[in-house]
């Protein structure tokens, strides 16, 4: 099982109901984008990455290892953002500003922000359940199972990824750098027909079990807590109040 998955099945909050989760998540992930990047987008981060861990007891350095990727594409991307290139008589020269490093600060927790949203939804709730909560919503049928498909070949992909680095780890593939290209160029070569193999006989699967346009995922009953809902809506009010607050005193300052 891939850790994502592991760790939506495993977590203390996976038998809650999936609403409560997105109704935590889905407004933070709205608050991220609308409040301002300082302090709101930082409490945003603090909140989230609190409600996995701590509420949801994600374990720690499991939780790290999946926002580890994000983080590093969001900083490269953010340090990127500080550059700029001017050109003059002497030819172009890379230089950073005061300002570059404002925007890119801003940018970067607003992402940072919202991709911790965005994971306390993934690593608490199973993929069944989201695919429920979508049904109960009324959307479509096509929609539901193609998102079900998509995943369910990431997953294939990531695994076939997986196993043939650790064959070709056991077999010294990446003892250097040379040796490190040629292993993950081959690795990259027979990963899409062994995805394309794999996909077609799922497609055969399908068939032979008489697919007619719908799948049907199990999805045990849930009970709405009120304790629940209240404590999230009264967390980002909270949020709210001390990004709002934190403006007024800065205009005032000024």
């Amino acid at each position: 099982m891939h850790l994502i998955d592991r760790l939506a099945h495993t977590n203390r909050w996976t038998d809650r109901h999936p609403g409560e989760k997105l109704l935590l998540s889905g407004g933070l992930l709205v608050l991220s984008v609308v409040l301002p990047p300082v302090p709101g987008a930082v409490l945003i981060l603090a909140a989230a990455a609190a409600a996995t861990v701590f509420g949801a007891r994600t374990p720690v350095v499991d939780y790290f290892r999946v926002l580890a990727l994000p983080a590093a594409f969001l900083i490269s991307g953010g340090v990127v953002l500080t550059l700029s290139v001017r050109l003059d008589g002497a030819g172009p020269a890379i230089t950073w500003s005061p300002a570059g490093v404002e925007t890119a600060i801003e940018v970067s927790l607003r992402a940072m922000a919202a991709t911790a949203s965005l994971l306390l939804m993934v690593l608490t709730t199973p993929l069944t359940d989201l695919l429920g909560l979508l049904r109960r919503v009324r959307v479509p049928a096509a929609i539901v199972d193609i998102t079900l498909l998509i995943y369910r070949f990431i997953m294939v992909i990531v695994d076939a990824a997986e196993r043939g680095r650790v064959s070709q780890t056991s077999r010294m593939g990446y003892s250097g750098f040379r040796r490190s290209l040629r292993s993950a160029g081959l690795l990259a070569a027979a990963l899409l027909p062994r995805c394309l193999d794999r996909a077609a006989r799922m497609e055969s699967g399908l068939a032979a079990r008489a697919y007619g346009g719908d799948l049907r995922v199990l999805s045990p009953p849930y009970i709405l807590s009120v304790r629940f809902l209240i404590g999230a809506l009264m967390l980002e009010g909270l949020i709210v109040a001390a990004s709002l607050g934190w403006t007024a005193i800065g205009s005032l300052g000024q």
